[in-house]
């Protein structure tokens, strides 16, 4: 049984730091330099400690063992309520083929879809639930290249969040929308306490368009780009007390640029993950659903629910269908502020054209080309799950900022996946 736990991912604020005056300061080379040596140090992290033992399924009468795995301080097979079951085939006293295992825990009921190729070998994940956490991953879950949805109902007001992840490699990788929210942000972490990440607008009312800044242990530091949406483009300092607009050599500007690229490459790899776990579903679709079996080891209506036209997300349809409609109520109110604010946004851009230059301006492009290949990538991939009548629902939208700052951070342990924000 796969344990996948995610735990909360809250958007950030803004900083300010816009200056009307008609010179800005220049960053030196050598501290441009300095800056990003800090950033890409290494860091030396030890390998997790893991158990893995093979657990027979408590529905099954026949010897049918599935796979288990956790840290050390995590054997949830051995708590005494914990309930494991699999409604797949058995084979030579082992799991095998395609089916879904649940585990009733402390920890809430869970599923995941996995394939046993037969003996003590380990199964490929696909997908997995958490029904009364509001948590679902869709994807390549060992190679940890998923898509993954939460849901927060209580006690806060409704709301959700659809994440990108790879961290198969040197560094992790994630795309966060926020449903109904105002922006999109994509991040990369370096694993030794820094994070770059780009935060795009997605609200009109709002007068940026989008920022690249990064962080150290969940805090800004060093130099922040920043966009608005008439198209000035300008950095600010955050080593003084208060924000100041600089003037950024080209070597820190394509550093961000490349960073941009890198998150851009990265997450276009776990498409293919994700499309191969949609084929997996359904073929296990096809097994149980339009049949009238009943399952005595697990909620029936929590069973049948990936058979619905909305798959697991289908309790939170109704809710869904509210958040969006408010965002778009929103956003027609905000239409006048937005085009006044335009215009003095365009008096702020003659002023602070100086600042500017020919780096920036090729970042400009970059940020362009990557937003429109994202936002392609992930209407396909809404798309492909209407399709197959499993909506694992991602929208460019979210939970209202915060006036603090975090980052995510995900660590797979033997075949558990534990994301953690600061």
């Amino acid at each position: 049984m796969i344990r996948v736990r995610f735990l909360a991912l809250l958007p950030f604020a803004l900083l300010g730091g816009c200056s009307s005056a008609p010179t800005v300061p220049m960053v030196s080379e050598q501290d441009a330099q300095i800056f990003i040596a800090k950033i890409e140090t290494p860091s030396f992290q030890p390998a997790a400690d893991q158990v893995i033992v093979w657990k027979q399924a408590d529905n099954k009468k026949e010897a049918c063992k599935l796979f288990m795995g956790s840290t050390p301080d995590q054997k949830y097979w051995e708590w005494p309520e914990t309930k494991i079951t699999w409604d797949g085939q058995c084979k030579d006293g082992y799991a095998y083929g395609v089916g879904r295992e649940f585990l009733d825990t402390r920890k809430g009921l869970m599923s995941t879809i996995g394939t046993y190729s037969g003996g003590e070998k380990e199964p490929f994940y696909e997908a997995s639930t958490n029904f009364d956490k509001g948590e679902l991953v869709v994807g390549d879950l060992k190679a940890k290249k998923v898509m993954a949805i939460q849901v927060q109902q209580s006690p806060m007001p409704f709301a959700m969040t659809s994440t990108i992840f790879n961290s198969a490699g040197t560094y992790d990788y994630a795309k966060i929308d926020y449903l109904g929210g105002p922006a999109t942000a994509v991040i990369k972490s370096y694993r030794n306490g820094f994070v770059f990440r780009f935060f795009k607008v997605t609200d009109p009312g709002l007068p940026v368009d989008f920022t690249m800044e990064v962080l150290k242990d969940g805090r800004p530091v060093g130099y922040k780009i920043e966009r608005l949406k008439n198209g000035a483009l300008y950095g600010v300092s955050l080593l003084g007390q208060q924000p100041q607009q600089v003037g950024l050599p080209a070597s820190l500007v394509n550093f961000y640029n490349a960073q941009y690229q890198d998150i851009s490459q990265k997450l276009g790899e776990t498409k293919p993950a994700y499309d191969q776990a949609l084929v997996t579903i359904e073929r296990y679709k096809r097994a149980i659903c339009g049949k009238g079996d009943k399952v005595d080891y697990v909620d029936q209506e929590k069973y049948r629910l990936i058979c619905s036209e909305d798959g697991d997300l289908t309790p939170y349809k109704d809710k869904i269908a509210q958040v969006l409609s408010e965002q778009k109520a929103r956003q027609a109110q905000q239409a006048t502020a937005a085009a006044a604010e335009a215009d003095r946004q365009v008096r702020l851009a003659q002023a602070n054209a100086q600042a500017q230059n020919n780096s920036m301006k090729e970042l400009t492009q970059s940020v362009n080309a990557f937003s429109s290949s994202m936002n392609s990538y992930s209407q396909g991939m809404m798309n492909t799950i209407q399709q197959n009548n499993n909506q694992m629902m991602q929208y460019n939208q979210g939970f209202q900022a915060q006036p603090q700052t975090y980052d995510t951070n995900c660590v797979h342990v033997a075949n558990v996946i534990n994301c953690k924000t600061r």
